[in-house]
């Protein structure tokens, strides 16, 4: 084979090679920056990338692999490149590979239709020996290349295929990998996210490793052609499924039913703790889960009455008189501007509370506090009746012992003798 590879490479007009040369070159350089910002986590530049690169790194793989293996005598810069690039490429699997492994590891798939170690451990294997093949010797290479076909022939049964059907649930399985740990992680988007890529990853390592299989055997240039046509086709449909199910994860449809889920677990694992306790152990875990928006919590005694309380959320959640405690949650996304950041937004809140009005001057005492209720009506629509630029506010009294945490670029507060005052964007 080796020999016939050399006199095609060798008999190719000049212009063509080059031409083949340079579309190898930077389909290699496209999966090496796709593997980077994959090993990165960064899920939708991951997506994005994935979209305009599969293809040119697909086909890639294959004339590299030919080209490489046919001048093994030689230290051609672009036959190097093309080696450091697929080693580069390995490299930053491997590593995305293990944090896949250390997610997977935690869930029991047992209990499951789906079997993935099987598959997981059959890629792995040829995906480590096609990158001894890349590092061998060119006197050690021709037994790498046998051996890695020897064990190809004995195990492969198609397992990047079996993978993508177990990935987005079609042909027989009516469940797929992804939901299923979309439940065992209660719907954690960050971890989701890593969990694709993992999978992608694994996924995209056994089409390379397919691909130079039939470069080894040297199989036809129209099967080449097809499968490599195939799998680009493959890979951008699980592209647009795994998009598709993190939107989903980012829609407050779905993360925030699953807060008022956390957080009443919180709730009761914390009862009897210190509302300042109770409010740093929600934000933090608020903030890593949904970590694309920012989050107030409030936690005080489980008082009653307007007059003692009166609050708002949006985005968020309300809990009166729970395991001992009234909890406020609001958040806000993390993109927007806090509004204590920009001096102009910073002086309409500061002015809120200049103006807010703490006495009843109806009263026969001018000197008697309105209730919380009252001093909550009086502040502006601006706070009452939108969500933006505020999406917390409230008025609790001091005796109700309250306890704030958020990003102190976002939260305003005044304390009075009687009552604190919050206002949260």
């Amino acid at each position: 084979m080796l020999p016939l590879i050399l006199f095609v490479a060798i008999c190719l007009p000049l212009t063509h090679a080059q031409d083949t040369t340079a579309a190898i070159e930077n389909g290699l350089a496209l999966g090496e920056s796709l593997a980077t910002i994959m090993e990165s986590g960064n899920f939708r530049s991951s997506m994005s990338k994935l979209a305009t690169s599969i293809g040119p790194y697909l086909g890639a793989i294959g004339p590299a692999v030919g080209i490489i293996m046919a001048f093994t005598n030689q230290k051609d810069p672009q036959i190097e490149f093309m080696k450091t690039m697929l080693k580069r490429i390995e490299n930053r699997f491997d590593k995305i590979d293990e944090q896949f492994k250390q997610l997977t590891n935690q869930v029991n798939w047992n209990k499951y239709e789906i079997q993935l170690s099987k598959h997981e451990s059959t890629i792995r294997t040829l995906s480590k020996n096609l990158g001894a093949v890349y590092k061998a010797s060119s006197g050690s290479r021709p037994g790498q290349i046998r051996s890695f076909i020897r064990t190809y022939d004995s195990n492969w049964k198609n397992d990047p295929q079996v993978l993508m059907t177990y990935t987005t649930g079609t042909g027989l399985f009516h469940e797929n990998l992804i939901d299923m740990f979309k439940t065992y992680t209660e719907n954690h988007r960050g971890k989701v996210q890593k969990f694709m890529l993992g999978l992608t990853d694994l996924i995209l390592r056994g089409v390379s490793v397919e691909l130079a299989y039939l470069e080894f055997i040297n199989e036809t240039a129209s099967y080449k052609k097809d499968r490599k046509n195939y799998w680009t086709r493959e890979v951008k449909k699980m592209r647009n499924f795994m998009s598709k199910i993190d939107r989903g994860l980012y829609s407050s449809r779905l993360y925030l039913p699953q807060m008022g889920k956390d957080i009443d677990k919180l709730l009761i694992n914390n009862k009897g703790r210190k509302h300042s306790d109770f409010a740093t152990i929600a934000y933090n875990f608020l903030m890593e889960k949904f970590n694309w928006r920012d989050w107030l919590v409030v936690s005080y005694n489980d008082v009653k009455g307007g007059s003692k309380h009166w609050v708002k959320q949006c985005s968020g959640t309300i809990k009166f008189r729970n395991q001992g405690r009234n909890i406020v949650i609001a958040s806000v996304r993390r993109s927007s501007t806090p509004i204590l950041k920009v001096k102009k937004s910073k002086d309409a809140a500061e002015k809120i509370f200049k103006d807010m009005k703490i006495f009843d001057s109806k009263r026969f005492n001018p000197f008697l506090f309105m209730g919380a209720d009252k001093i909550y009506k009086s502040f502006p629509s601006t706070v009452r009746d939108r969500c933006s630029p505020y999406s917390g506010a409230g008025v609790i009294m001091n005796k109700a012992n309250p306890a704030y945490k958020a990003p102190s670029h976002r939260l305003l507060q005044k304390k009075n003798p009687f009552f604190s005052v919050h206002l949260f964007g």
